[in-house]
């Protein structure tokens, strides 16, 4: 009689034990984990660069995050670079004037830096579903693969036709090792972030990065011919079109930026 009344005591311990495990909302479950301290792990409780991407485990104490300014004082601290601007010029006209894959080149190509690349903070946006806590407490855990834009990513833009080259011959990093910058005005990146909320808390996770970027305006006329070259060199240009040269920021080709849980409430 013993050995059954002891086994029942355990069972139902185990079974309060269970139900008094610590649960969570997440409006987005098909791309985020969510743990609880039933599964025995443990969120870091210390910022974790993984050579890329900063993460920021919320604190009471850093409601107002602002990771906008802390991208930008990453900037102002490791991202001085050096600027050639005849070597970028020469370069981003060979990227954009040259013949393509399908025989398109602009003749008679005239390019002009309206303003010079400068790296500036891709601002803060909202990376997951909103999220709050419903329990004493809750360990939430976030692995999704993201894409990072430029800001006029979803323009037209000469990005896509350049590249980001020309900012890899015009502009050099001098005070930090790994900087480079992404293929097109777009970079996937997987992130994989674990934080601690308590009962009440809610927001969503963010995320800030940065970019290189240049105003430039190219005239010319679209040809895929040597005839019609030669027509443009009498007629003029006939087309004129400014647009940004961008590429997203890497550290050891993963986007540079911050990630952190925003509160709301």
């Amino acid at each position: 009689m013993r050995k059954a009344l002891s086994l029942i005591t355990v069972v139902g311990l185990l079974a309060s034990l269970a139900s008094a495990a610590p649960t969570c909302f997440d409006s987005d479950a098909r791309n985020q984990e969510v743990f609880t301290h039933a599964g025995h792990r443990e969120p870091p409780t210390k910022p974790r660069d993984d050579g890329g991407i900063i993460y920021l485990p919320p604190t009471r104490s850093r409601k107002n995050v602002d990771l906008n300014a802390m991208m930008q004082e990453v900037i102002q601290k490791e991202m001085t670079t050096t600027y050639n601007q005849p070597m970028y010029l020469e370069s981003l006209k060979a990227k954009v004037c040259g013949e393509d894959e399908k025989g398109n080149f602009i003749a008679h190509c005239q390019i002009q830096i309206l303003s010079r690349p400068v790296i500036r903070v891709i601002p803060t946006r909202q990376i997951s579903d909103d999220i709050i806590c419903t329990t004493a407490t809750c360990t939430i855990g976030f692995a999704k693969s993201v894409s990072v834009s430029t800001t006029h990513s979803a323009e037209v833009s000469l990005s896509i036709t350049a590249g980001a080259k020309p900012f890899g011959i015009g502009m050099e990093f001098t005070t930090t090792v790994g900087y480079g910058y992404s293929n097109t005005a777009e970079e996937s990146t997987t992130l994989s972030y674990n934080f601690d909320l308590v009962r009440g808390e809610a927001g969503y996770i963010g995320m800030a990065n940065a970019e290189v970027s240049a105003d430039v305006r190219v005239s010319g006329c679209r040809c895929n011919s040597f005839i019609c070259s030669i027509q443009c060199s009498s007629s003029g240009p006939t087309m004129t079109d400014t647009g940004h040269h961008q590429a997203v920021i890497l550290k050891n080709g993963i986007p540079r930026g911050f990630v952190s849980f925003i509160f709301t409430s």
